[in-house]
Parts: structure tokens; C-alpha cells; sequence
């Protein structure tokens, strides 16, 4: 859900002009003169000085308006937006400057970017009350918080037709920007393949080619809860928060069979073996090419643990997916500067894998983000992934 939030462009209180000035006090005997209209001190007959705020220039007779203690020419005191006068008593303030109401609202009340309307004022706690989507800062009403997300950037959808999300054939939406970017189908993830598996290999981790499929959520779900089951059995508890939208299927297996050492010996069981092996690396369809890529390498980095026997098979679930967050996110940060070096900064795109940094910084699973922190600490404290994998192999813990 969206932060509740107050608005900092809250309406100021009404302010009123007046056509009337208080008594004023004449310059040459002090005498305090009762009635506004009067040009000349009633009690020595000076004439009477009054100079207009915004101009300078005198006024001796006519109309004159009196605003925020000053006084004013009525064709002086303007509207600091569509600079007209004004033809209410009333007008709003902002940083001493005045406003017509309806040019006030225009510029300082926050628009709904569901509605496209100005967020209205709360009477009840005079202010204006809104929520706001974290990281995009865009604000939406409080009656607006049922709407649907975009499955990528979690922003709501506007109400408007030509703003509509687009819908993907498991029901989830994307906004129209994710979608500029958007991977459909097994064929299109193999350019997010190919750059991933070039990055892994520039850091030292060589894979070998592995089936990636792109598919739908009730397939991952079905793959997920398998993969889970046998995580339980194996003694390591499931992360239940973190949203899952990749999958690597592995498997890690050995055959125990009984030896007799000795003619009359008790038989012992004896390990042979183990087999490990990775069937493929399966990914949530309709993601953005660069949260596609990022699924792929986190998935990626657990086919690199399944296939290497020097690591253990029973690595505490918080490191290994700590590490394969860790990996994920090297994957964004490296792709970031890589867009700023060759000059080729989409400006929504930028801000996206800015967005994907932020969540896994952000996530506040025990599993997913301590387990990733935990594993930034050890990176940057360590400067060598090399020592972290090493550490995980001799220890099944961060260095």
C-alpha cells in the first residue's frame, strides 16, 4: 500500500480584503483619526500621506484596498499566478505572495495520479490527506487504494481509458512504460540469457547452457511449492514473503548401499557419489527486460551452487538466497553503469533498476533481505566475491 501523507501544499486560510483601513494616526500631531474616508487630520488639518505597497505611489483619493496589514492601489494587488485583480473579498497566500483560490489550488494541491483530479481538502483535519506509492512519490487519493498494480513497478492504475494497464494472460497488469521493455515469451528471455551469462562469467563464474522458459504465475506457483517441499524436507524452512518470480529446478542426489568390511563385520552403509543436476531456470513471463535479467542471474547463482560439489548441500537457506540476491543486484548495478558509460540513459528505465535496487535493499524478509545484507556486508567488507563463495563452501556462512 501507499504512505499516508499531508500534503505541503495544504490550502492557507482565507484571507479577506478590506476597503477599510483601521484608524490611522496623523504624521504631524499623532491625533488618532477615527475615519478612514477623511483625507486630512481632523485635528491639524494635515493631509494625510498613503503610499501603496506594491507600486509606491501615492494615494490622496479613490479606492484603495487594505490586504495583510499593507494597502494597495486596487489595480496594484494582483494575483501572484494569473496576475488579475481581484473581484472577491477573499484570496490565499503562499510565501507572502496572493492567490486567487481556484489559481492556489491549481498550483500547490497535489493531483491524483489515478483520478487526474486535485486531491481534495479534508475538512475534518484540514489538511489534504493522500497516499503515496514509495520510491515514485506519485500520489493518490485515499478512496483509490482497491486499485489495481503494475506486476513490475507496483504503481496503481489510472482510472482513465488511454491509461488503462495492459493485462498479461495470468491476470497480473503492467503500466505502459514497464511495458516498452517487456519480455513475453522463451525466446525473447534469451538476449537477458546471453547478458547474464556474460556478466557471471566476467566475475569469474562459468555456467554451462541451461534451458531458461519463460512461463506462466500457476506454473511457477506449482514448480515453487515442489521446490519448497523438498526444501522442508531437507530441514530448511520456505520463505514466505518474498515474491517469487523465478525458479531454478534442481536436483542433488546420492546412493548409500551397505559394504561388509570383514568377513564377519557388522555392514556399514557407504555413500557413492553425489549426483547433482540442474533441469532448468524457470522465470515469471511479462516482466521488464532488466527485472527479467535480474530473476535469471538470482536463479542463476542457485545453479551454480547446485552444480558445483564443493559447495554442501545443506547451506542455511538465508545464505544461499542471501548470496543469489546479492548477485542479482550486482547484475542491476553493473547494467546501470554500463547504460551511463556507453550514453545510453533511458530516463524510465534508469529509474526502474533504480526501483529494483531499492526493493531488494527495502525487502524486509528474514530469508531475502537479511540474507542479502548480510551478504552486501560481507562483499564490501571483503571486497572479493571469490572469498564470500569461499567462505560458503568451507563454512556455509558469510565470511
Amino acid at each position: 500500500g501507499g504512505k499516508l501523507a499531508e500534503s505541503d501544499g495544504a490550502p492557507s486560510r482565507l484571507r479577506s480584503l478590506s476597503v477599510k483601513m483601521a484608524p490611522w494616526s496623523c504624521e504631524a500631531c499623532t491625533f488618532q483619526n477615527a475615519d478612514d474616508a477623511m483625507t486630512t487630520c481632523e485635528m491639524c488639518a494635515t493631509m494625510r500621506t498613503i503610499k501603496c505597497a506594491q507600486c509606491g505611489g501615492e494615494m490622496r483619493v479613490g479606492p484603495r484596498l487594505m490586504a495583510q496589514g499593507k494597502t494597495y492601489h486596487p489595480q496594484c494587488f494582483r494575483c501572484a499566478a494569473c496576475h488579475g485583480t481581484f473581484e472577491m473579498q477573499q484570496f490565499q497566500v503562499h510565501e507572502g505572495d496572493p492567490y486567487h483560490t481556484p489559481c492556489f489550488r491549481e498550483l500547490f494541491h497535489p493531483m491524483c495520479e489515478v483520478c487526474d483530479h486535485h486531491i481534495p481538502f479534508d475538512a475534518t483535519s484540514q489538511r489534504i490527506m493522500f497516499r503515496e506509492v514509495p520510491f515514485w512519490k506519485s500520489r493518490y487519493c485515499l478512496t483509490h487504494d482497491d486499485r489495481e498494480r503494475c506486476c513490475s513497478c507496483t504503481r496503481l492504475e489510472p482510472l482513465s481509458l488511454a491509461k488503462r494497464f495492459d493485462m498479461l494472460s495470468d491476470g497480473r497488469k503492467v503500466c505502459h512504460d514497464c511495458c516498452m521493455s517487456i519480455v513475453l515469451d522463451t525466446h525473447e528471455a534469451q538476449a537477458a540469457v546471453r547478458d547474464v551469462w556474460q556478466f557471471m562469467a566476467s566475475i569469474g563464474i562459468d555456467l554451462p547452457e541451461l534451458p531458461v522458459y519463460l512461463v506462466e504465475y500457476s506454473t511457477l506457483n506449482e514448480h515453487q511449492h515442489a521446490t519448497h517441499s523438498m526444501g522442508t524436507l531437507m530441514g530448511r524452512t520456505p520463505a514466505t514473503t518474498y515474491v517469487t518470480r523465478g525458479v531454478c529446478l534442481s536436483e542433488v542426489s546420492s546412493i548409500q548401499h551397505l559394504v561388509r568390511l570383514g568377513g564377519n563385520a557388522i555392514p556399514q552403509l557407504v555413500q557413492l557419489e553425489t549426483n547433482r543436476s540442474v533441469s532448468a531456470i524457470l522465470v515469471l513471463h511479462g516482466l521488464p527486460y532488466d527485472l527479467t535479467a535480474q530473476v535469471i542471474a538470482h536463479e542463476a547463482t542457485h545453479a551454480y551452487i547446485k552444480l558445483n560439489s564443493s559447495f554442501p548441500t545443506d547451506i542455511p537457506l538465508q545464505v544461499e538466497e542471501g548470496v543469489c540476491q546479492l548477485m542479482s543486484y550486482l547484475w542491476l548495478k553493473y547494467k546501470h553503469v554500463v547504460a551511463e558509460t556507453t550514453g545510453s540513459v533511458a530516463p524510465f528505465a534508469s529509474r526502474l533498476r533504480e526501483f529494483y535496487m531499492q526493493q531488494i535493499e527495502n525487502d524486509q524478509s528474514e530469508v531475502y533481505g537479511d540474507g542479502f545484507r548480510e551478504a552486501l556486508e560481507a562483499y564490501n567488507r571483503t571486497h572479493s566475491l571469490q572469498r564470500v563463495f569461499d567462505s560458503i563452501r568451507s563454512s556455509k556462512q558469510f565470511p
